[in-house]
């Protein structure tokens, strides 16, 4: 079966990655999409508005095939760490095309800007620099905006398949109508993720109807009936600062992507922070980016140590969800496919699966029970199965 893939966080579901959809199957003409998506826990070190089972069905129900979820250790990590686990478990799932959006639409462009990326060295590792600016003062100009977030993730995409000599194609669609950062509607039917956390999260319990012009209708109800559990930051602030005032500096300082002392302006500033913004306000300065704080803090409420993975290789392919055409495509291409297929973790032995069930149990603490308990339950139950 001909297979294009996807790299999604879905962070909600929305008419842009509906079009996506739409134009890799137009692109390819494959018989199955097969989408590579983050857990609980986002690429820029957030928790996602929904779980990763209300977005999985989203996106089952709009023209994804088989949702396969991409482990926390790599979902939470920079933009080439995020992309090689992405693309690597494309790779092993044996899927011929990667399509993704991007604001340039050029994939030459990608192309050669991702060797260009591949032939140099940074440096210095800079905190305070965030890659597209390490990335322009180690290079000549680029043909591509390095500074637009799904360029540089494209960037990325491109540049590990090439350097692993993956078989993967990579192709490109060009966003339309709607920026990755836009903090508002506009009066197209497109509008950004960002727009839409922003109308639901600042809801504070009022109607947000509006953002149904933006997401396709046979979602609609499953975001009503989610109106209780919508997450941001804020509600794991409390069990962040417990995480904090209950460790000690040698504790925190083992905690992944804790260094340079961070630890110490952390605890120097939590007793005093009301919120997690207060917080992360006080924490920002040159030196370190807001998303590097964000996923340090992240680490340090999932408890991920430095050196608890040692062996960083995809060795699972854990199945959130498929249809029939997804069950079809993972019985006949078993000859093609270089990875455990994981339908459920029950007795399984990896640590890195492991990871990602403590990451799903902290999530889960966000919400009330018996509704954060039952989340956590279902990780051990088959995966969705849209017929």
């Amino acid at each position: 079966m001909k297979s294009v893939g996807i790299i999604v966080e879905y962070n909600p579901f929305h008419n842009g990655h509906k079009y996506h959809i739409q134009k890799a199957k137009e692109t390819c003409n494959p018989d199955c999409i097969i989408a590579v998506m983050s857990g609980n826990f986002l690429q820029r070190g957030e928790p996602a508005l929904l779980s990763k089972w209300s977005r999985a069905q989203m996106a089952l129900l709009n023209g994804v095939d088989l949702l396969i979820e991409l482990p926390y250790y790599y979902a939470t990590q920079s933009a080439n760490n995020f992309a090689y686990g992405s693309v690597t478990l494309l790779e092993k799932l044996g899927v011929e095309h990667l399509v993704f959006g991007s604001e340039d639409g050029n994939i030459e462009s990608f192309l050669n800007s991702a060797k260009e990326l591949d032939s140099i060295v940074f440096k210095n590792k800079d905190y305070s620099k965030s890659f597209p600016r390490s990335f322009l003062e180690n290079t000549d100009p680029v043909e591509i905006d390095i500074g637009l977030p799904n360029n540089i993730l494209g960037v990325q995409y491109v540049s590990n398949i090439l350097k692993n000599n993956y078989n993967i194609k990579p192709l490109t669609i060009k966003r339309e109508k709607a920026n990755y950062h836009d903090q508002t509607f506009n009066d197209e039917r497109i509008a950004s993720a960002t727009s839409i956390r922003n109308k639901i999260l600042n809801s504070k319990g009022q109607s947000f109807e509006r953002i149904f012009n933006y997401v396709p209708l046979n979602i609609k109800d499953l975001i009503i009936n989610e109106k209780n559990n919508f997450k941001s930051w804020e509600d794991y602030f409390n069990l962040l600062k417990y995480r904090l005032v209950s460790s000690d500096i040698n504790e925190l300082s083992s905690i992944f992507l804790v260094e340079e002392g961070i630890e110490h302006r952390i605890l120097k500033y939590i007793s005093n922070s009301s919120s997690f913004s207060e917080l992360i306000t006080a924490l920002k300065t040159k030196r370190y980016t807001w998303t590097r704080i964000q996923r340090t803090l992240l680490n340090i409420l999932v408890n991920h140590k430095k050196h608890e993975i040692e062996d960083k290789s995809l060795s699972y392919a854990r199945v959130l969800g498929f249809n029939n055409i997804g069950r079809e495509y993972l019985n006949k291409n078993k000859k093609n496919i270089d990875i455990q297929v994981v339908t459920s973790p029950k007795n399984i032995q990896n640590r890195m699966l492991d990871l990602d069930l403590r990451a799903s149990r902290v999530y889960c603490l966000g919400l009330n029970n018996p509704s954060g308990q039952e989340l956590f339950e279902r990780e051990f139950l088959p995966p969705i199965i849209i017929k």
